[in-house]
């Protein structure tokens, strides 16, 4: 992530068996601590150490409730207000969010807060299986963009922390009602979440992959089979009436495991530094053209006084084919010459 690669951490399981708190962690106690605000530690105390004379975080953070993407840290949400929705539109290999609120980071604490803002605007419930059951799937995302010293080239790379809403059999969980139509969701998109991943464990050029039928696909789309480096966390339950569940987690680990991504570095030419070397370029090629025009109107001129002559005799006793002299130059400010003194 620090050198420029994107990556995903994604943690999948049943409900109850840890994914949340494994990616969020507890509020007891410090060394309770999840994945996410131990990233986040790592990375600003990572970015004090390294020579960048550039550097920007911005956080998004959004969940998915019954297949409907709200936005978790916008400035009007909170305990008494709706989260905003966030559309997410198809761009053919990519997506694109409209909605979904960036907050710049500019320290550590920052950051934290705003991690702990969104866990707050979370929708959790009560189940029969879990006290504080997450009826959504969560994704936050870190952004980085940074410049080294004397580079005219700029780093962006993301990371993103999803925690997945548990599935679970509603015969066990007896849920009814709203909690019911709530795992139906949960189910249905995890059902669609292993339908991308066996697709892409297919070698065929001609392979569909179906990231369309639900919107955490969607999102996930890079992630899965796309440029960036993804790592699963498969969390089980150790207890005897769950270990179907748990066989079939693991299972679906493995499969996750067979799934190859194209990870490039991601590097861009600064703005600026792109303007500056093309009104260079601009003024060199400039002079090139009026050195060519002023060449060719010796050489009319020359030619006149001399009756046509072919030849003429330089200043320091060379012979000099003017006509030829002007061809090449003419090549040469066209780009069909690379070096006009080769062809005289």
């Amino acid at each position: 992530f620090l050198e420029g690669f994107n990556g995903t951490i994604f943690a999948y399981g049943q409900t109850g068996s840890g994914k949340t708190f494994t990616i969020e962690g507890g509020s007891k106690r410090f060394d309770d601590r999840g994945l996410l605000p131990r990233c986040l530690a790592y990375v600003f105390d990572a970015l004090k150490d390294k020579p960048a004379a550039k550097a920007s975080i911005t956080v998004t953070y959004l969940e998915i409730y019954n297949n409907t993407a709200y936005d978790l840290l916008n400035a009007a949400s909170g305990s008494s207000a709706r989260l905003p929705k966030v559309s997410v539109q198809d761009r053919g290999t990519s997506c694109v969010v409209h909605g979904l609120s960036q907050h710049p980071a500019p320290s550590e604490e920052v950051a934290q807060q705003l991690a702990f803002l969104g866990k707050t605007n979370r929708t959790v419930a009560s189940t029969t299986m879990n006290l504080t059951s997450s009826r959504s799937h969560s994704v936050f995302t870190l952004v980085l963009s940074y410049q080294r010293p004397g580079s005219d080239t700029i780093i962006k790379s993301k990371l993103n922390l999803v925690d997945l809403a548990g599935s679970e059999r509603v015969s066990k969980s007896n849920a009814s009602g709203q909690r019911l139509d709530e795992a139906k969701h949960i189910n249905l998109s995890l059902h669609y979440l292993e339908g991308v991943i066996i697709a892409l464990q297919k070698s065929s050029s001609k392979r569909h992959v179906p990231y369309r039928n639900s919107l955490l696909t969607k999102l996930l789309r890079d992630s899965l089979g796309g440029n960036c480096i993804t790592a699963m966390i498969a969390t089980i339950s150790l207890k005897d009436s769950n270990k179907h569940e748990s066989v079939s987690t693991c299972r679906f680990a493995q499969r996750v495991a067979l799934v190859a991504n194209d990870a490039r570095r991601n590097e861009v030419l600064d703005d600026k530094t792109v303007i500056k070397r093309l009104r260079r370029r601009v003024a060199e090629l400039q002079t090139e053209l009026k050195v060519a025009q002023q060449v060719a109107r010796d050489a009319t001129t020359s030619d006149g006084a001399e009756g046509n002559k072919e030849s003429a005799l330089a200043q320091d006793g060379r012979s000099v084919d003017r006509p030829k002299c002007v061809k090449a130059m003419k090549a040469y400010v066209h780009g069909k010459l690379g070096d006009p003194l080769s062809a005289v």
